[in-house]
């Protein structure tokens, strides 16, 4: 007698189940090929989105109540832009599935790894999982997509513009994106490049380029390209340059020099060094840096130096030709950073350069970094090591100091070294902050001092954006204008 109450149940819930299935399939099925056309057409302004939002609700699928508010937080500021985040995250958390579809599983990386716009997943990044990423590009969420990293591919969505790649065989298809614009590529061997040959693509980056990719590209049309970013070079591939080059007139040059240069590799650069813009050092030794200084890089504007070798870490920068053109130093993660950082604060390049970023992992780097006084400097990147010790924030309170008498903008990472800056001169100046924000801990430490930046105009945060409404309603208000940047890998 007691089963049968139990089977009725079980078919009750089966049948529910099913309900629940058959809905969510005819939800995903509901779409307008005419309004989507319209979106393909000018896919950043909103105005189509918002049409299409209307239709959708008016059919019952919740995707046009998503991109309905997610259209008004491009212009909304303060308690009105907490108000739809909140908005945003509880529909998105309530119809998980039907939005996420095969990632609603993936509950972190769901809302790190995918970027939306007026109802739909613009950007992915399929680091967590390249191969539910990629399986996720059929589901409605993504058909409008159009940015892709880490993301295996066989073929281009229709949207393409922007893709970060490693690792795969056969490359030759991202020629058949009509809509590419930029492309980053980590080859590490020899994949299938065919012809490159594109009338849109504006930028190229590839690390560490095999010989068949470097033959390829010195018989490409790329009519548009502006900015062509060659990193993690042999030596042995440096004489396929000039053809590239040739090949490539105007496009802004980035060159990256690989480890194991020996003396007389940096043969092969001598003729096309004079077109790079752009320089990345990455353990270079001081045999290769005192044959650089024989080289004409008079044009290299951007200066990257991931690691230093050997005894150079004191004397590298002065290693180093003049550089006149030169306006930004990128500065990596070595393993001695203090007298790394020590060399190039006592550099002339300190005292000429606008734009300055760098990783603080040892507590008297900052100070050594601060023994330079840097005159023409006026945006600044320092990003501490997220360890809480107190050693860490006393590091970071050398920022007080007059050692960056010009700078107005700064991003500065952990959030809560912004008491560093609290009542500080350099706190005084700031009007541009840039402050990562993943946790209500962290929003609330920025809260704490972000009062006393006394200039500050311009707040921006980069994070997840799943905070508590009420420390989203406390940072949103916090000054005038304060703004959510997109995440790195979406870059809009």
């Amino acid at each position: 007698m007691v089963s049968l109450p139990r089977m009725a149940t079980t078919k009750k819930k089966t049948a529910t189940r099913k309900t629940a299935t058959r809905t969510t399939r005819r939800r995903a099925a509901i779409r307008n090929l005419e309004l989507e056309e319209q979106i393909a057409r000018t896919p950043d302004d909103p105005a189509p989105y918002l049409v299409y939002a209307d239709w959708l609700e008016q059919v019952g699928e919740p995707r046009g109540e998503l991109a309905a508010i997610q259209a008004a937080q491009i212009e909304a500021r303060g308690a009105e832009l907490a108000r739809l985040l909140v908005a945003e995250q509880e529909l998105l958390e309530r119809e998980a599935k039907h939005f996420y579809g095969p990632l609603a599983r993936f509950r972190a990386a769901r809302r790190t790894h995918l970027s939306w716009h007026c109802g739909f997943v613009r950007a992915i990044d399929g680091s967590f999982n390249p191969e539910a990423a990629a399986g996720f590009l059929a589901h409605a969420s993504a058909r409008l997509v159009q940015r892709l990293s880490m993301v295996e591919l066989i073929g281009p969505p229709s949207l393409l513009t922007h893709l970060t790649t490693a690792s795969q065989s056969d490359l030759s298809w991202v020629w058949t994106a009509p809509r590419l614009q930029e492309l980053r590529v980590a080859s590490w061997g020899e994949p299938t490049v065919g012809r490159p040959e594109h009338a849109r693509l504006r930028l190229l980056h590839v690390h560490a380029p095999g010989e068949a990719l470097l033959r390829g590209l010195a018989r490409a049309d790329l009519p548009r390209l502006e900015t062509l970013s060659l990193t993690g070079l042999p030596p042995a591939r440096a004489r396929l340059l000039g053809p590239v080059l040739e090949r490539l007139p105007d496009a802004a040059v980035t060159l990256g020099l690989q480890p194991g240069f020996d003396e007389g590799t940096y043969d092969g650069l001598a003729e096309v060094c004079g077109r790079a813009t752009g320089l990345v050092l990455d353990n270079v030794g001081a045999g290769p840096l005192r044959q650089l200084s024989s080289l004409d890089l008079s044009r290299v504007a951007t200066l990257e130096v991931r690691t230093a070798s050997g005894d150079v870490r004191d004397t590298m920068f002065g290693e180093l030709p003049p550089l006149p053109a030169l306006r930004a130093v990128e500065l990596g993660y070595p393993s001695d950073l203090v007298r790394y950082f020590r060399g190039f604060a006592h550099s002339e390049l300190a005292g000429r350069i606008e734009r300055l970023s760098a990783v603080v992992s040892r507590p008297g780097a900052g100070r050594a970094l601060v023994e330079g006084r840097y005159e023409r400097l006026v945006e600044l990147e320092l990003s501490f090591d997220p360890m809480s010790g107190a050693e860490y924030l006393q590091s970071a309170r050398v920022l007080g100091g007059e050692a960056f008498p010009r700078v107005r903008a700064l991003r500065l990472a952990p959030a809560r070294h912004v008491e560093a800056l609290a009542g500080t001169a350099l706190g005084a100046r700031i009007e541009r902050l840039r402050v990562p924000v993943d946790r209500d801990r962290d929003a609330r430490q920025l809260l704490d001092h972000v009062g006393r930046l006394s200039g500050l105009k311009t707040l921006e945060l980069e994070g997840e954006r799943v905070l508590s409404p009420e420390v989203l309603r406390g940072l949103l208000c916090a000054v005038p204008d304060v703004r959510w940047r997109p995440p790195p890998w979406d870059p809009r």
